[in-house]
């Protein structure tokens, strides 16, 4: 039953905008801010935040994975960290 609703809200976007949430993740994903993507899809701004959030935990959470990497050359044991 709760994937119905979810499912809902899916078609709501899809029907209003003619881009699915996988779509608008995509756009904030390759760079395209909340707004810009609004815009082209000609829906309010907070209807796209609702999808944006994610992307940018999902950025963060590599960003912060990235930093916590050593970096190293070839042959060698150990690095700095980045972080």
């Amino acid at each position: 039953v709760r994937n119905d609703r979810a499912r809902l809200g899916q078609i709501e976007i899809e029907v209003e905008s003619h881009l699915r949430p996988r779509d608008i993740q995509a756009r904030i994903r390759a760079g395209a801010s909340a707004e810009e993507v609004a815009q082209f899809a000609g829906i309010p701004v907070d209807r796209v935040r609702r999808f944006e959030g994610p992307v940018l935990a999902e950025r963060a959470f590599m960003a912060e994975r990235a930093r916590k990497t050593p970096v190293r050359r070839p042959g060698e044991n150990t690095g700095p960290q980045l972080g």
